[in-house]
């Protein structure tokens, strides 16, 4: 029994000390994502205090990602165009371009327009549309039938169209549901064109 004792005590250092090895080795050889150190909100500048790497595999990195710092604040102050949370990716999608406001506009795509519609609890779909969803607009008018009765007719103009603000918020993570009264919704210029014939729009 103490000779066999004298052999597995060896080798478990041995085995410990390739384990150690190889995750010393693979640390070395892995990069780094930054990601968000705290709760960041929309209009939030980022900043190296608020911010902070991860270790990444390198061959993994997601399109539109930081892998350091440095590379992030490399052209100048970038700031938050949606919350982000704790250890949240920092992707260049969610932020505004360097020295740019968060306003309506960085978040347009390139040859896109914002066009605002009106809208009430029953065509604004209550509270559950919110800023990044995805929408059809829909246009309903009221037209007398041959009998003489009102009917309604709905018309699909524009499918899959992004939600960019609902009122004058742009943070889909709202606390507190509200009714919305204007929409704002990202558009080409034949979308804004159809959207502009809607009645009060």
């Amino acid at each position: 029994m103490r000779k066999r004792n004298l052999f597995i005590f060896p080798l478990a250092i041995a085995m410990g000390a390739g384990a150690a090895y190889m995750a010393s080795n693979w640390i070395a050889q892995s990069g780094t994502i930054v990601v968000a150190a705290v709760p960041v909100g929309f209009g939030t500048a980022l900043t190296r205090e608020n911010v902070t790497e991860i270790p990444w595999a390198p061959g993994n990195v997601p399109d539109g990602a930081f892998a350091t710092k440095d590379q992030l604040f490399k052209d100048g102050r970038r700031v938050a165009l949606v919350p982000m949370q704790r250890n949240e990716l920092i992707l260049e999608a969610k932020i505004t371009g360097p020295g740019q406001r968060a306003s309506l506009s960085a978040l347009l795509d390139e040859g896109k327009r914002a066009v605002t519609v009106r809208v009430d609890d029953v065509r604004g779909v209550a509270v559950f549309v919110l800023p990044g969803d995805w929408v059809d607009v829909v246009l309903i008018r009221t037209l007398t039938n041959p009998s003489g009765s009102p009917e309604n007719v709905s018309d699909v103009l524009l499918q899959h169209v992004k939600v960019l603000a609902v009122d004058q918020l742009v943070n889909e993570r709202q606390e507190t549901p509200t009714i919305a009264k204007a929409v704002t919704l990202e558009s080409c210029a034949r979308q804004a064109k159809a959207i502009q014939c809607l009645p009060n729009a």
